[in-house]
């Protein structure tokens, strides 16, 4: 189910959730004179049994079956569990689409697909360290593979061909003639870092050379000349 489709069946069920708390919660009328009045209900143990209370009393109003009403409850409190136990009428889309991509993330590692090989050493101190989420690869490959050692599925990054196809691809469509690598960015950096005006060391830091004359490169390929010299008059206001 879509992000907006969660967020239509939360505003439609929890609209007769709030219809049914707003008539339990309006003053009751006093009790004649003489008699006992009943003993106040004890308060729910969570917020979150609560509403689940009134979303199976919704559902039931909807003539909807048992197994429905136990598919709901269990949905619904997975979310606020995420969410721990916030009011609903106080989410919306944004928060259905953190719980979703929670769930695929959850479904990927349950599927044994997103286990990241982990150094042996490593591996036996934590045996369960392979599927945590901070283990896993922030750009994960499509497929996963085969240990041949363990026969467990593993789930590596994504290989650096992946990237260049894609920007090969990429300068193809925008019609660039000129061979285009993933480098061409890194030229392309340092050459807007001079134009911008920073200096030569910092930008030789960045960019990691040893030598400054490497980075001096970059100079000749502005070409500029003295009249794209600023003088510092040009920038007072």
């Amino acid at each position: 189910m879509t992000a907006d489709g969660w967020d239509l069946h939360v505003c439609e069920t929890y609209a007769g959730i709030c219809r049914d708390r707003d008539r339990e919660e309006s003053p009751a009328p006093l009790a004649p004179a003489g008699t006992v009045p009943p003993e106040p209900l004890s308060p729910p143990a969570s917020v979150g049994s609560d509403i689940l209370v009134r979303l199976r009393r919704e559902v039931r109003k909807r003539h909807y079956s048992d197994r429905t009403a136990d598919a709901y409850s269990d949905w619904v409190g997975r979310f606020l569990k995420f969410h721990q136990f916030r009011d609903p009428r106080g989410m919306g889309k944004e928060e259905v689409e953190r719980f979703l991509s929670h769930l695929a993330v959850e479904k990927d590692l349950k599927d044994r697909g997103g286990y990241v090989r982990l150094p042996k050493a490593l591996q036996r101190k934590y045996p369960n360290a392979d599927r945590a989420w901070g283990w896993q690869w922030v750009f994960p490959a499509h497929r996963p593979y085969m240990d041949p050692e363990t026969g467990l599925r593993h789930r590596h990054h994504l290989d650096e061909t992946v990237l260049q196809r894609a920007v090969k691809e990429a300068a193809k469509l925008a019609g660039v003639q000129k061979r285009v690598t993933c480098h061409s960015f890194r030229h392309s950096f340092a050459t807007h870092l001079l134009e911008d005006g920073y200096d030569i060391r910092t930008i030789q830091e960045l960019l990691g050379h040893r030598d400054v004359s490497t980075t001096m490169i970059y100079t000749h390929v502005l070409n500029r000349g003295g009249r794209s010299v600023r003088s510092p008059m040009d920038v007072l206001r």
